[in-house]
């Protein structure tokens, strides 16, 4: 019996799971957020309102966040604003995530550092928006690390 050859797996061949951030005080929109991105083959960590945002950031340095705009405490602009004031928060990409389509709603997700801002005119609980937060996930993902990694 001869043994096939083992393909040698270096660093700059595995690719470490991306690492997501869901902020929002909905635990449904959690949830199936999780499911989704999860089903993408990414890592989830959640935050229920600002403040567990901030420290989920600290301690678990994600490589993308999503943002509720209207949470209980800091709201995600305030959020968004803060992990933008610290050194490792200057380039993470942040998606602010609004149920406002107004202009202005759009305009302070920008002004408070968002990257992409995304406008939910249906509930993210259905099938359709959750699919939508797992697409801009990976899209955003694959952007960063092709920035990263050309």
């Amino acid at each position: 019996m001869t043994s096939q050859p083992q393909a040698k797996v270096t660093p700059a061949t595995v690719q470490p799971k991306a690492k997501i951030l869901v902020s929002d005080d909905d635990m449904n929109v959690r949830l199936l957020t999780r499911q989704c991105l999860e089903a993408e083959g990414m890592t989830v960590v959640e935050a229920a309102d600002g403040q567990q945002a901030l420290e989920a950031f600290l301690r678990e340095r994600p490589d993308l966040i999503f943002l509720d705009v209207e949470m209980p405490g800091l709201s995600g602009l305030e959020v968004c604003r803060r992990i933008r004031a610290m050194p490792q928060g200057e380039n993470i990409p942040i998606m602010i995530v609004t149920g406002s389509d107004d202009r202005k709603s759009i305009d302070d997700g920008f002004e408070a550092g968002g990257m992409e801002s995304s406008v939910c005119h249906r509930r993210p609980e259905t099938e359709a928006g959750c699919r939508s937060r797992a697409a801009a996930a990976s899209a955003l993902v694959r952007d960063e690390a092709r920035a990263w990694h050309p």
